[in-house]
Formats: structure tokens, C-alpha cells, sequence
């Protein structure tokens, strides 16, 4: 099973070898899926999501390492719709206008630390991206790296992938497992679960229950958490409604903070390969 950098280059390969742009792997049971391109992706994905929309059941994900609140992973059902409304009313691009003077704020602290050491631009670009993202969801302000909901939301990113590469554990393709003790040998994959569960709930709780402490002490910043908290309706399951906004919320630093990197340093690698270009912009 291919893993690391190296695997989509490997994959590339075997669909050129094979001439299909989907292909089929087994292993230790394990029924593997990969999908070569655009185009196959969009077919069986989007124009056919209805049938495709199941997601992989991981022992070691799910029940584990505390990532069931994944909502992205959750399959088709009204849990993931609940979900997914949240998502579309609170982080949707009209929403988001209100924060448009916190996204400002970031731009301009990006671009006094660019200036001062333009060599450093990669960390540069995830201190923004992350800063922002934390303030607009939780109403923090971050100054550094180094920061607590950050380095929890780093962290969690890490483990997500490690678990997330097929093949990695055992107790995926032998789900019994999950019942030794975590003293058996051979169980340290039960260790580290432990240990990762503990980074994956803090990632998730710590900030969400500090915007909640703070909102019943009358002094918390505006937020998205808090925005979702304070709609809360009267009949409501609450515990189930904050939950559902603790997941929400949650989710918002894993899947922005790459993306905005990945189109900053996009955009960055474009301006250098054509300055002319960069010469337009800037008149």
C-alpha cells in the first residue's frame, strides 16, 4: 500500500499502467477505492453523490480517537443534515461579511511581517490563516504560532492523517482488537488512541467551552460560536443543538487553514513566475 508524499505519484503510475482512472486495492480486507481524476471524482462524487455519499467506517477514527464528531465523515442522514444546516447559516459567504474587518486585520499583520522577514513567508501565511480563523470562530485574538488553539488544531490536523492513510492499523482491518486491554501487548495502538483522544477532545471543547463560559459572564467577543449559542431555541434538545455547534465550530480551522495557504502560496508562486503580471496588479 503506497503511503507518504510519494503515494499519488504511485497511483498516477498504476492508472497509466492499467488505463483506468479508477482503480481497486485490498488490503488486509480492506476495500480501497482510488479515483485518478477530475473528472472521474466530479462523475461518481457530485453528479452521483446520492449513491456514493457513504463514508468509511475506521475503528480507530470513529471509536477510538474521538473523531465521530467529524461531521464531514458522517454518512447521509438527518445527523449530518443538522449539521450541515449550521454549517451553510453561520460559515456561508454572507455570513461571513460581518467579520470582514477581522479577515483586514489579518492582511495587514501578514503584511508587516512580510516585510520584515519575507523569508519566513510559509509561517507568516499560517499565522494569518489560523489567527483569523480562530478569531472569527471562538472571538480570540492570537498572537503567536505558539498559541493553545492552534497548536490543538495542528496537532489534530497531524493525527487525522496519520490515522486517515489506509493500511496504517490493524484494528481497521481486525475491529475485535479494539477490545484488548491497553496494558496486552500488542495493544500500544490502544495507548496511542488514548493520547490522541485526549488532543482531538481538547481541539474540539476547549475553545467552544470557553466561549460559553464567557457568553454566561457577559463578556465574550463576537464570534460565530457565539452567534450559534445565542440562537439557540427555546424547546430545543440544547445538549444536542451544542454539540452539533461544538462539531461546526470544530471543523472550521482543519478545513480552511490549508486551503487559504494552499491558494496564498498558489498566488505567491504566480507573482514570481510572472512579475509582469504582478506589475499590472500593483499599478
Amino acid at each position: 500500500m503506497p503511503q507518504g508524499k510519494e503515494s499519488p505519484h504511485i497511483y498516477s503510475e498504476w492508472a497509466k499502467k492499467y488505463n483506468s482512472d479508477i482503480l481497486h486495492l485490498e488490503v488486509l480486507g480492506t476495500h480501497i477505492v482510488v479515483l485518478n481524476s477530475a473528472k472521474v471524482a466530479t462523475e461518481l462524487l457530485d453528479k452521483r453523490s446520492k449513491v456514493y455519499s457513504g463514508r468509511v467506517q475506521s475503528v480507530m477514527m470513529f471509536e477510538l480517537t474521538g473523531f465521530d464528531r467529524d461531521w464531514g465523515l458522517f454518512d447521509y442522514g438527518d445527523k449530518w443534515k443538522k449539521h450541515l444546516q449550521v454549517h451553510y447559516r453561520h460559515f456561508g459567504p454572507k455570513a461571513l461579511q460581518e467579520y470582514h474587518p477581522r479577515m483586514m486585520k489579518g492582511v495587514r499583520t501578514l503584511l508587516r511581517l512580510l516585510h520584515e522577514s519575507p523569508e519566513a513567508y510559509v509561517p507568516h501565511l499560517r499565522l494569518m490563516t489560523g489567527s483569523t480563523i480562530i478569531s472569527i470562530v471562538y472571538g480570540k485574538e492570537v498572537q503567536s504560532a505558539d498559541d493553545q488553539y492552534i497548536k490543538l488544531a495542528e496537532d489534530t490536523i497531524k493525527i487525522f492523517s496519520t490515522i486517515g492513510t489506509p493500511g496504517s492499523f490493524l484494528v481497521d482491518s481486525i475491529p475485535v482488537l479494539k477490545y484488548l486491554p491497553s496494558w496486552f501487548p500488542g495493544a500500544g495502538f490502544k495507548r496511542q488512541a488514548e493520547q490522541w483522544k485526549k488532543t482531538v477532545d481538547a481541539a474540539y471543547e476547549l475553545p467552544f467551552n470557553e466561549v460559553k463560559a464567557a457568553l454566561r459572564r457577559g463578556d465574550s467577543s463576537p464570534s460565530i460560536t457565539r452567534s450559534l449559542l445565542e440562537g439557540l431555541k427555546e424547546g430545543e434538545d440544547t445538549r444536542e443543538m451544542e454539540d452539533v455547534i461544538m462539531n461546526v465550530s470544530g471543523m472550521a480551522y482543519p478545513t480552511a487553514s490549508d486551503t487559504m495557504i494552499i491558494t496564498l502560496t498558489s498566488f505567491i508562486l504566480a507573482m514570481l513566475l510572472y512579475p509582469d503580471v504582478q506589475r499590472t496588479v500593483q499599478v
